[in-house]
């Protein structure tokens, strides 16, 4: 009827819940009490749950809460959990059981003639000390507990002794919890013994339900069905959380040992829930390529935060112990790679800044030909290189574990191999063609002056129809030659040319003026 998911839910069997509800009950509410069973594995307790449950294949199993439906009389859940050791599940079980029932039947297992063994008095404790949680909250409920004994009764105290030996850890709850006030046990909590061997569980609960304190305080509690598995699991979750001053009050070593791991994993998984949201929001700024002012500073008072809150949620007296520093270390550890990875991705945006700078700065050298993009180069790389760390020092704020120097060199390797490359690139090199042509163009004094060349021009033209062509120059300072060879003459004669003659020569004299 009961189970525990992967995810830590407790889960209602769906056929459970329509067995509660009735064809007649059409706003699907009921009166419902909830009777917690707990008690070591070794105790007999099988008839009897058997018996008042009227379920003949209910059998006992360690360390699993179960839940049995009984109708008769009155609508009842009997909840059962049987522990074969000391351990925080059997707390966190408790506190369900407290947080969701109006009584509980303790089944103690008498051994040597004691009644109360340790683990006994321990669950008797941790219902003090979760009542006082609901006692500050305004918020108790008082719940009666049936100490059942299987025993004949002899040679076991007297029950007056026996709850004088429960008021005094009443007394030691109230102590730990630094509540002074003279508060009565009576007044929170109802305890009677039954010998589970010589009563019937019918007149046990006849004299629970019947009790005109349970009547005022449990009777009149009505359960919405359609939410009942919301409302338990609202318990179970709620029954997670277990007050530090348990730890405090434990005598036993190995419960101390129990109590400390549970609380400082309680606080790891705490702490490191914060951790995360605050490190998500500062991620969501960082991806988007911006940084965050004064990094080293923010980072430094959260780190503090954090082991403050680590601190607060383990009782003083523990702090020092070795289970607490291994945890508060290992938060420490995960916090701080987190916060180094953020810092560097940090430092990788500035990079892309700085070198779109550079960028921006070698093309705007490049096309102003009155600078020299040696020269200029330098003073560009060293300009770049201190607005990166102008900004990386605004991150690191004094935080001795930051530094941006790895960064810082490695920037500077990648502007000067960028500004060796961009050299070489075509746009330099034109802008170097264009500078040169410009200074060679406008380079020297101009000259006047007056250079005469003396020309000769000379053509033979020998019979034949033009199928032979030759023409050759000869240039000597300002002296010209000009030869040419076509057999065309018959041609040029046919075409009514007249005679043409051989050979023809032809002087010319060239004045070159320079102004």
């Amino acid at each position: 009827m009961l189970s525990v998911t992967k995810e830590g839910d407790l889960q209602i069997s769906s056929k459970w819940v329509d067995s509660l509800v009735s064809n007649s009950d059409k706003d699907k509410k009921k009166k419902l009490f909830f009777f917690s069973h707990i008690g070591s594995y070794e105790s007999n307790a099988d008839n009897f749950i058997q018996t008042i449950t009227n379920d003949s294949s209910y059998s006992k199993c360690s360390n699993q809460l179960k839940a049995s439906y009984d109708s008769s009389d009155c609508e009842k859940v009997h909840l059962s959990f049987w522990y074969d050791s000391l351990s925080v599940e059997l707390l966190h079980i408790i506190k369900f059981m407290f947080l969701l029932s109006g009584c509980f039947l303790i089944h103690l297992n008498v051994s040597n003639d004691k009644l109360f063994d340790d683990i006994s008095v321990f669950i008797i404790q941790s219902l003090f000390f979760y009542a006082v949680s609901e006692i500050k909250n305004n918020k108790m409920k008082k719940p009666m507990v049936i100490l059942l004994i299987n025993h004949d009764g002899s040679n076991l105290n007297s029950p007056d002794n026996n709850l004088k030996e429960i008021e005094q850890l009443w007394r030691k709850c109230l102590n730990v919890n630094n509540i002074n006030d003279p508060i009565s046990l009576s007044d929170y909590f109802e305890f009677d013994f039954f010998n589970s061997n010589s009563i019937k569980f019918e007149n046990i609960q006849n004299s629970i339900i019947n009790s005109s304190k349970f009547e005022k305080t449990w009777e009149n509690i009505v359960y919405s069905l359609p939410f009942l598995q919301d409302m338990i699991n609202k318990k179970w979750i709620c029954s997670s959380a277990l007050p530090k001053e348990l730890l405090i009050s434990a005598e036993d070593k190995t419960l101390k040992e129990i109590m400390l791991f549970y609380f400082a994993d309680s606080a790891f998984h705490e702490v490191l829930q914060f951790s995360q949201q605050i490190l998500k929001k500062w991620g969501k700024v960082v991806y988007k390529g911006k940084t965050i002012n004064n990094y080293g500073k923010i980072v430094s008072n959260f780190l503090e935060n954090v082991n403050q809150k680590f601190d607060s949620l383990i009782p003083k007296d523990f702090n020092k112990d070795q289970v607490s520093i291994k945890k508060k270390l290992k938060i420490n550890s995960i916090v701080q790679q987190r916060i180094l990875f953020l810092f560097t991705k940090q430092l990788l945006n500035l990079q892309s800044q700085a070198l779109e700078k550079f960028k921006d700065t070698l093309l705007k050298i490049a096309s102003d030909s009155k600078k020299n993009f040696d020269s200029e180069k330098k003073l560009a790389i060293d300009t770049v290189s201190q607005w990166f760390i102008s900004h990386a020092e605004a991150l690191v704020s004094n935080n001795n574990r930051l530094s941006y120097i790895a960064a810082q060199k490695e920037l500077d390797n990648v502007l000067i191999e960028f500004s060796e490359k961009f050299k070489e690139s075509p746009i330099v090199k034109l802008q170097s063609l264009q500078r040169l042509e410009k200074q060679t163009s406008t380079s020297g004094l101009k000259q006047s002056g007056i250079v005469i060349g003396f020309g000769l021009t000379a053509a033979l033209r020998p019979h034949g129809f033009g199928n032979f062509q030759l023409i050759t120059s000869y240039t000597q300072g300002p002296h010209v030659f000009n030869f040419s060879l076509v057999n065309d003459r018959d041609i040029a004669e046919q075409e009514g040319q007249g005679k043409i003659k051989p050979f023809r020569i032809q002087p010319s004299l060239n004045f070159d003026i320079e102004l």
